[in-house]
């Protein structure tokens, strides 16, 4: 049995007639008659450019919201699932309990923060900035989702301690700003570029 040969295509055509297809499906106009005008067709090229990057930006903006907001979701409902706990042990350290369950929170607040502030930096027109914002939005994101859960996770084992009859509520405040800080650090590096 021997092995045929696919035909090498020209990949640089293909992408052409891909954009070409694009452009006369975003603006409902023959294919034929795009081909007939290359100008026209690289002028919308660079429309179709721009709004990808627009969608793009809004994409980055919209990740960093969401994600800021899953991992405070997460990272406060492991933190109160050690509480809920913990209050059938010691039910006068409550609010203790309360305030180590609220801390992984913040991560969201810092994400809306940064929405609040970066929306404005995105020229729907133009698609400028759009890049940015998504690099922006899908790292600073990721930094919020995780060191919001991993901040509950802390806190969780914190409550467990006081619910255990230890006083380590200090202490457990300090070890969850460890995962704080660099949500923190995100959210200045994000408002910084």
């Amino acid at each position: 049995m021997s092995a045929t040969k696919a035909p090498a295509r020209n990949t640089r055509h293909l992408r052409s007639k891909l954009r070409v297809v694009c452009v006369a499906y975003v603006n409902n106009v023959n294919y034929e008659d795009y081909e007939k005008n290359e100008k026209y067709i690289n002028n919308n090229k660079i429309i179709i450019t721009m709004l990808v990057e627009t969608m793009l930006g809004y994409l980055g903006l919209g990740l960093m919201l969401g994600l800021a907001g899953i991992g405070s979701a997460y990272g406060t409902t492991i933190a109160a699932n050690a509480a809920e706990g913990a209050l059938k042990k010691l039910k006068e350290k409550s609010s203790q309990y309360m305030i180590l369950s609220s801390m992984p929170a913040t991560q969201g607040l810092y994400g809306f923060v940064a929405f609040f502030i970066l929306r404005n930096r995105l020229v729907a027109e133009t698609g400028e900035g759009g890049l940015m914002l998504f690099g922006i939005g899908l790292g600073a994101g990721l930094v919020f989702l995780l060191s919001a859960i991993r901040q509950g996770m802390v806190c969780a084992n914190g409550i467990n301690g006081i619910g255990a009859g230890h006083d380590v509520l200090a202490n457990t405040m300090i070890y969850a700003a460890l995962p704080e800080f660099y949500a923190i650090l995100a959210l200045i590096g994000s408002l910084m570029l």
